[in-house]
């Protein structure tokens, strides 16, 4: 009876144990599963705060472009100053004398042809004199709207030359624009972060919207 008394004391002891190792084990899982779950928690609203989109605040320029007329052979056709003077204030100056419009003018390429014949004219038509905005300014515009990253540089490098002011800043924010929409964010990353852009375009009374700094920004911390 005895011996029997003594295995039953035992066989308590030992479930008691057991049960006393389960609920310690069980506590700290608990602790770890509620841990992953805050964790989890705190990423999503991480990612939620990033994916919060930025209002693009596109604004038209003042006259709207023409669609390309195909029958129109640019590489062929006749210079005439006073229509390149008009293709000149329509696809380039208008944009520059309203710079909250760049942005649209850059999301809407210009036609190769049309960019040629301009290109023939700067070289034939440009007159200093005419006004205060550098050559090098407007072409810079037009190799940005054709896509052409190295005569873009080129411009930017001229403007540069002759000071960096106002024609410069809006150049470089011109040049940042390219560099997004051609997938080179960290070339635009470094071009805003260097000039310090966002403080520079308001200081020289460059009337770009706040929100579209913000987007081009923005634009260029992701990842192409």
């Amino acid at each position: 009876m005895r011996a029997i008394l003594s295995i039953l004391l035992v066989l308590c002891f030992v479930l008691g144990g057991c049960n006393n190792q389960k609920k310690e084990n069980v506590e700290p899982q608990k602790k770890e599963e509620k841990e992953v779950k805050q964790e989890n928690i705190e990423k999503k609203e991480i990612v939620k705060e990033k994916e919060i989109p930025v209002k693009e605040n596109l604004q038209k320029p003042e006259k709207a472009e023409p669609q390309d007329d195909p029958n129109v052979n640019w590489e062929e056709k006749d210079m005439q100053e006073q229509e390149w003077e008009d293709m000149r204030n329509l696809y380039i100056v208008q944009y520059l004398t309203k710079p909250a419009s760049i942005m649209w003018g850059m999301k809407n390429p210009l036609p190769k042809g049309v960019g040629l014949y301009l290109e023939k004219g700067y070289a034939i038509y440009w007159n200093s004199s005419s006004t205060k905005r550098p050559k090098d300014l407007e072409t810079g515009l037009l190799y940005a709207r054709l896509k052409r990253t190295e005569d873009l540089q080129e411009s930017l490098q001229k403007v540069a030359n002759l000071g960096k002011g106002e024609h410069y800043y809006l150049l470089s924010y011109i040049a940042a624009w390219h560099y997004c929409l051609e997938g080179k964010n960290k070339q635009a990353k470094q071009l805003i972060e260097e000039e310090n852009l966002s403080k520079n375009i308001p200081a020289y009374g460059i009337e770009i919207p706040e929100e579209q700094i913000t987007m081009l920004i923005s634009k260029s911390q992701e990842n192409p």
